[in-house]
């Protein structure tokens, strides 16, 4: 079974419990999915799901007002085919929360140990 590791990056974060949050959310889908799914995402190199979790998580706090907007990247653009094939997926979300002016941005580097 493989196992990975989450690396988080964050700028201009301004709840820490918000971002603590965050992060358990993102290693409990590393230790849930993506250890059960692994050698899926090895044979395929499709993390689909992951993103697609991620995103209904952070739709949940669009709807709990406690975000205003966010993006969620997690394709191509971040993610070149080697990468995957390493083990190796890069996922970054940028949010507003309520009552924020500036944007949190968080980097996640999952990574096959």
């Amino acid at each position: 079974m493989s196992e990975f590791h989450v690396v988080f990056k964050a700028r201009s974060i301004n709840s820490k419990q918000l971002f603590k949050e965050i992060k358990q959310v993102a290693q409990d889908v590393c230790n849930e999915y993506i250890s059960n799914r692994g050698a899926y995402i090895e044979q395929v190199y499709d993390y689909e799901d992951l993103i697609l979790f991620l995103d209904m998580y952070f739709g949940d706090l669009l709807q709990k007002n406690i975000i205003t907007q966010y993006d969620l990247i997690g394709d191509h653009r971040n993610n070149t085919l080697n990468d995957v094939r390493a083990g190796n997926i890069n996922i970054s979300v940028k949010f507003r929360q309520l009552h924020c002016i500036n944007v949190s941005t968080i980097d996640m580097e999952f990574s096959l140990v």
